[in-house]
């Protein structure tokens, strides 16, 4: 995932076959269950509809969760929300790009 930091507190996904919070997110990281060792992001899309916004791309990344290796090349998109005058992600989905794409 991106940098968490961005993210609403109110922010959700979907992994595993699971949604996952902000709070849920953060917490696999501190324990070290969801390790990102590194990434590379690829050329990115941003529409602006007034508050909103839309942003899709791809990104390249080395993660290991649990012990094993979830490395891979992903496509993602953010939906935003203008808070406070900055920009939030408040939703996220993301899919990964089968090998030789």
């Amino acid at each position: 995932m991106k940098d968490s930091g961005r993210r609403a507190d109110d922010f959700k996904t979907i992994g595993s076959g699971k949604i996952i919070t902000k709070e849920t997110m953060l917490t696999d990281f501190k324990s070290f269950h969801d390790k990102l060792e590194w990434f590379e992001e690829g050329p990115m899309d941003v529409q602006v509809y007034g508050e909103v916004a839309v942003a899709n791309g791809t990104v390249k990344e080395r993660r290991t969760r649990d012990g094993k290796d979830t490395s891979g090349e992903f496509v993602w998109v953010d939906l935003l929300k203008k808070r406070a005058g900055k920009w939030v992600v408040v939703a996220s989905e993301s899919a990964r790009l089968k090998s030789g794409n």
